[in-house]
């Protein structure tokens, strides 16, 4: 007969037996994760109606702590935490959201993700120049011309951007895109929210925080976030196709490692529109020799900073250049570019466009 007692749950010493931790355990856990459910899924009545304004710019730790505050939500951790799990805190929109009835955590991130209501759609076009685009937010009725422009050229803002004293205002900071604006905006709050947009694709295509490339494939030519977005400001106005922007990069990296002239027309133009007079359409013999910081006819290496805002196109252009020996590109009159190792195929290619034209 054994000479065993009966089956015991605790040790001898005292404590807790090894099964009874393990049930502890599961039962602690499936708790939590049962809170969390009831927190992320179950529904929060939100009667009456909120309407909550969301600031541009708004962190979404401070958005879901207002929600969490005005009833809209149980758990405003919960809700960075479903956000932060599916990306869609990258897709806050800012301007004024309205909660209302039975609504769950998922469905507050659907709402703040849609587009305001009181907002207007605007898309700024890949290659403007930022008096290009205040005129444009302008006819949108967003905001006075002049408002935008001081904006982009303001002191504190410009610390910002770490755009340099030799660069004109924010040129080139402002990320090209579609944005959903309230009227009246400030336009501070435009043009740090395009700012913030040129930072997230940044991050996107490789590029650190501290300015560096770090990316695999960049030329030596290319040393910090300003000469990148100046290269791909010459790169986006030189072709507006995504498809060839790689080969034009390569050209005008092949010109900077062998320390040739860009002799890039638009930095030409833009040189001419930043000393404040107008241009006419054509660019003259005078032009090419007239000595300001943008002419890349008369100085070497890039321009003092970008002529326009690049699009994602070009800055990972800049940052991938296709393999090449081309030196030379002109256009071919189907909207595309020609281009030529030597100076004779060069000339060639332009003799030939010219003909076309």
């Amino acid at each position: 007969m054994s000479e065993r007692g009966p089956r015991r749950w605790y040790h001898a010493a005292g404590g807790p037996g090894p099964r009874l931790i393990f049930g502890l355990a599961a039962a602690l856990l499936l708790a939590g994760v049962g809170r969390v459910s009831w927190l992320a899924f179950v529904p929060q009545t939100v009667s009456p109606a909120i309407e909550l304004q969301i600031a541009p710019g708004a962190s979404a730790r401070d958005i879901a702590a207002g929600l969490e505050e005005n009833g809209v939500v149980r758990s405003g951790r919960v809700l960075r935490l479903l956000a932060r799990l599916g990306s869609a805190d990258r897709d806050f929109h800012h301007g004024m959201h309205r909660f209302e009835g039975e609504i769950t955590p998922l469905a507050v991130l659907a709402e703040l993700a849609t587009p305001s209501r009181d907002t207007v759609r605007v898309t700024i076009p890949e290659g403007l120049r930022v008096a290009q685009a205040a005129h444009l937010l302008e006819e949108a009725g967003v905001l006075e011309a002049d408002e935008y422009v001081k904006a982009a050229c303001e002191s504190d803002f410009l610390a910002v951007t770490g755009a340099p004293a030799e660069s004109n205002c924010s040129e080139g900071y402002l990320f090209p895109d579609t944005y959903y604006l309230s009227p009246g905006m400030a336009a501070a709050d435009i043009v740090r929210l395009q700012h913030r947009r040129l930072l997230t694709v940044l991050k996107d295509l490789g590029v650190s925080d501290d300015g560096s490339t770090g990316f695999k494939g960049s030329s030596p030519a290319i040393a910090d976030t300003l000469q990148l977005l100046t290269l791909a400001s010459i790169i986006q106005k030189e072709s507006y196709r995504t498809d060839e922007q790689p080969l034009v990069a390569s050209v005008f990296l092949n010109r900077l490692e062998r320390d040739m002239k860009l002799q890039a027309d638009p930095t030409v133009i833009y040189g001419i529109l930043a000393s404040g007079r107008q241009w006419d359409g054509d660019i003259r013999h005078s032009d090419l020799r007239e000595d300001t910081p943008y002419n890349s006819y008369v100085h070497r290496g890039l321009p003092p900073g970008p002529i326009c805002s690049p699009g994602k196109g070009a800055l990972s252009a800049a940052l991938n250049p296709a393999t090449s020996d081309f030196l030379f590109f002109v256009a071919d009159g189907t909207g595309t570019h020609r281009f030529s190792r030597t100076v004779a195929e060069h000339q060639a290619a332009v003799r030939q466009y010219l003909a076309q034209r």
